[in-house]
């Protein structure tokens, strides 16, 4: 009706399937043709087979939106160091529109980096086909957060380039604050405790001992029970416990030290340490009793 009406040629993309059922795309060319009084009579189709061309742009198009709906940022670099591509999160992240990531060099985004350290990377990368650095990015408003960018080369029109996906770190690095002080805060707890305490491995390694059990026996951490130079008749004793720990028992025992010649006494307790139903080593404990063990007598 539009060529019959408008005396043109209407160009048409179409879908069709053939006899089989399977699926391909025609470019429809439907030219009118008239008699001598201007009427259409007639129509010349000619219809084209494109659907590789069709594929290929939606291929593109899945691609672009790849891209685009990442949750990382990613850049596309040429070798001087401008952007010639941005990602919508790249975009949101620094604060920047596209247009004006795209009339900037990927080292104005970097504080401290320049063109002679990009072009560093770029002899990296063509080194080592991959690079992955970490840096600190800069939002339009200046402020600084850590993020990991992994760079790999590519070769398109004869031309190269480089495509930068920038992780942001804010989140690890946070969580990596939060670690450091929480373990700062047992060893602090740990160190201070009354008592000396330590822990050993399935092995009999020590891993860990408080300060007054370094105090008490020396620094055994790294070493077997077996080589830390106890009187034999003590370490017999000390490896039927952890045996007995490993097997799944807390053992309580009292015991007696001599300090500076007077005899102290304390309650050992040895415990199995779990991940699970898996018993993956022993912590003990000395807490010394002497006062309440006087009074008794």
């Amino acid at each position: 009706e539009e060529a019959k009406s408008q005396g043109r040629q209407v160009r048409a993309v179409v879908r069709n399937y053939r006899k089989d059922g399977s699926m391909f795309w025609n470019e429809l060319f439907l030219s009118p043709i008239t008699d001598a009084a201007g009427t259409v009579t007639h129509f010349v189709g000619i219809y084209n087979d494109v659907t590789e061309r069709i594929l290929s742009r939606q291929d593109l198009l899945f691609a672009e939106l790849s891209v685009e709906n990442a949750l990382e940022g990613i850049f596309v670099v040429d070798t001087q160091a401008r952007l010639i591509r941005a990602n919508q999160i790249a975009c949101q992240r620094l604060e920047y529109t596209r247009e004006e990531l795209l009339s900037m060099y990927i080292y104005d985004l970097f504080p401290g980096h320049t063109a002679e350290t990009w072009a560093a990377y770029w002899e990296a990368v063509r080194e080592k086909k991959r690079l992955v650095i970490e840096m600190v990015n800069r939002t339009k408003r200046g402020h600084l957060f850590p993020v990991e960018a992994s760079i790999n080369g590519f070769v398109f029109g004869e031309q190269e380039y480089y495509c930068v996906f920038i992780r942001d770190l804010t989140d690890r690095e946070l969580a990596l604050e939060a670690l450091h002080a929480s373990e700062a805060r047992l060893k602090a707890v740990v160190e201070n405790l009354p008592f000396d305490l330590w822990v050993k491995d399935r092995d009999n390694r020590y891993l860990l001992q408080n300060k007054p059990s370094v105090q008490r026996w020396g620094n055994l951490e790294g070493q077997l029970t077996q080589d830390s130079g106890i009187d034999e008749e003590i370490l017999a004793t000390w490896l039927q416990e952890d045996q007995r720990v490993l097997a799944g028992e807390v053992v309580r025992t009292p015991v007696i030290y001599l300090q500076d010649g007077e005899p102290h006494y304390y309650q050992k307790i040895i415990a199995p340490v779990r991940i699970g139903q898996q018993v993956i080593g022993t912590v003990g404990v000395n807490v010394e009793n002497t006062e309440q063990i006087l009074a008794q007598k």
